[in-house]
């Protein structure tokens, strides 16, 4: 009598499938929520919302920051300290970035962008290194 070949189960052909989905809608969700880009999607804001009174021109600087430069900003550790973030979401108009009196807008999305930005370790490539 031949002995006939055993197929595996459904289910044990299911659970390697459903891990590689699952690992990969985890890490999906993971770059969703951390993943920002730099280049793409921060320094633009930053340039159109922060450079008028924390860019390069010494006499309009607010605050004696500098949100132009990386090493400067670093330095000032407004990224790192909550600072930024609790100006970014304050409902006092004397706190809130960029202030009520500005000619600079921050549009919802744009400050959500920096907000989350801020919260996933506000990363600031070193553009030093790709020259």
């Amino acid at each position: 009598m031949q002995k006939r070949a055993t197929r595996p189960s459904k289910v044990r052909r299911l659970k390697p499938l459903a891990a590689i989905i699952l690992t990969v809608g985890l890490l999906d969700g993971a770059l969703r929520a951390g993943d920002v880009d730099f280049a793409r999607e921060i320094r633009p804001v930053l340039s159109d919302a922060c450079y008028n009174c924390h860019g390069p021109d010494a006499k309009a600087r607010q605050a004696d920051l500098r949100l132009d430069q990386r090493e400067a900003a670093l330095k000032a550790k407004v990224l790192s300290s909550g600072e930024m973030l609790r100006r970014l979401n304050s409902d006092d108009p004397k706190i809130r970035m960029p202030p009520h009196d500005s000619t600079r807008v921050l549009r919802p999305g744009d400050r959500a962008r920096l907000v989350q930005w801020l919260k996933s370790g506000a990363a600031w490539p070193d553009c030093r290194q790709f020259v």
